[in-house]
């Protein structure tokens, strides 16, 4: 028999890791409404409720419980990421600041402490299928709902105060790109949901509404990095879902006995799924400059002259790019810290004061020139144990595990790619939604055995 304390302690430690893990869900649900948390103020609310929730958990894991071996593995290159900050910063007795901005790479490791906590708690309870419907359904209605508003926005500016100094904002987000991120993590997720979910028919084409308006809501911000992370995501689940299907046939003999796999065969049933799923990425592309119209089309079509065009006389990601080049160059090691870009990057402007650079624009070159080659390499290692992680989970799942599984990997290569030429990470509501998806896209079928909710 289970003794009384013993009953008493898993108790404890159930509930609390309840309130933990809907607590996180709870600040992902608010700071929606912080709009993109541009203030510091905002931005310290939020991690100030993700440390009393990362309390609660580590009451709950002394009651009872464990983090899991896999989890502490993937938080071993996050907490070297951690530690460079704080050499930077110069928080390590004896040894002095490294950061040319201390103040703003103390900010960065408190939100990214944040963040770190917010993923812990996530995983830990993401094994759970009520907990993991929750967190897809807030996921899916917040994003649709922030669509709605950023169509009415665009339907009566002057209702909601729309100026046209406001051009670049979309929704509650101060920037479209940004939230042209944050459509897209949701949409590649529902698109994994709908193609591989076991769903009955009525509720499949009830998926399509939400998937509609989100696929809508970042053709409308005309964001080309959005558009073109969201084709990739969706090329990815149709490319995900011709590969599964491919089963491994075997060659008989004359008695009937297997011999051996063919592989030709195989070779040739990826070769098919690789063109269909070019196929299909070429009517989604189309499908979007049809949708989005002539202003998409041209906003494509400007693409090559600012990538190439070396004039320092307006902002272009050429010029942005060549100045962080120069940057990384100057410290490759360690970095000039992080946080600290705007600050940094001011030394090697082209501009001559002409206008002032405050992100990369690409967040693999700004990580390079704020964490240098050692922080790099501990996001590398921290992504290379996800990536495998994903996979693993991918081959052996099945119906609608398979389907969040595939989904929040299409979310996260979505991100990845639209990182490529933006910043929408630094904003603090999309960097926990992709947590999120990490959290569901790294849990396997022994994590939803061990709970029973």
């Amino acid at each position: 028999m289970v003794s009384r304390s013993k009953l008493i302690s898993t108790n404890a430690h159930s509930y609390l890791d309840a309130i933990a893990f809907y607590g996180i869900v709870l600040v992902l649900l608010l700071s929606y409404a912080f709009t993109s948390l541009e203030s510091i103020w905002q931005r310290s609310a939020i991690a100030a409720l993700i440390a009393v929730f990362g309390i609660v958990r580590a009451i709950s894991l002394s009651v009872g419980g464990s983090i899991r071996r896999r989890t502490i593995v993937y938080l071993l290159p996050l907490a070297g990421i951690f530690l460079i900050g704080m050499l930077q910063a110069g928080i390590l007795p004896g040894i002095p600041a490294l950061s040319k901005d201390p103040y703003n790479t103390l900010v960065f490791l408190v939100y990214f402490g944040a963040l770190v906590i917010a993923f812990e708690i996530l995983s830990s309870g993401a094994g759970s299928k009520r907990r993991e419907f929750v967190l897809l359904s807030v996921l899916f209605l917040i994003a649709c709902a922030t669509a709605l508003y950023g169509f009415a926005r665009l339907l009566a500016p002057d209702s909601f105060g729309v100026t046209p100094e406001d051009y670049q904002s979309f929704a509650q987000f101060s920037n479209r790109n940004h939230f042209a991120l944050a459509m897209e993590m949701p949409a590649g997720l529902l698109a994994g949901i709908l193609i591989f979910g076991r769903q009955k028919a009525a509720w499949r084409l009830l998926g399509l509404v939400p998937f509609a308006i989100l696929c809508y809501a970042v053709v409308t911000s005309s964001s080309r990095g959005g558009l073109a992370a969201l084709a990739a995501s969706l090329v990815f689940v149709v490319f995900v879902r011709l590969i599964t299907a491919i089963r491994p046939q075997r060659d008989t003999g004359a008695v009937g006995v297997r011999i051996g796999k063919r592989p030709r065969n195989r070779i040739g049933k990826l070769a098919v799924s690789i063109a269909a799923s070019l196929l299909a990425g070429i009517f989604i592309w189309a499908a979007i400059g049809f949708i989005g119209g002539d202003y998409v089309v041209t906003r494509f079509s400007q693409v090559n002259e600012e990538l190439t065009d070396p004039e320092s006389t307006r902002v272009n990601r050429n010029v942005i790019w060549s100045a962080t080049v120069d940057l990384i160059s100057d410290r490759p090691l360690l970095g000039s810290g992080f946080g600290a870009y705007g600050e940094s990057i001011t030394r090697f402007s082209r501009s001559n004061g002409k206008f002032q650079i405050e992100q990369a624009h690409n967040d693999y070159l700004e990580l390079l020139a704020g964490g240098g080659l050692l922080g790099f390499l501990f996001v590398a290692a921290f992504g290379a144990l996800i990536s495998s992680r994903i996979a693993n989970n991918i081959r052996k799942s099945e119906g609608n595990d398979r389907a969040v599984l595939v989904g929040s990997a299409a979310g996260i290569l979505a991100v990845l790619i639209h990182s490529f030429v933006d910043f929408g990470l630094h904003v603090l509501v999309n960097a926990l939604a992709f947590a999120a998806l990490i959290a569901m896209a790294t849990a396997g079928r022994e994590d939803r055995r061990s709970y029973s909710d």
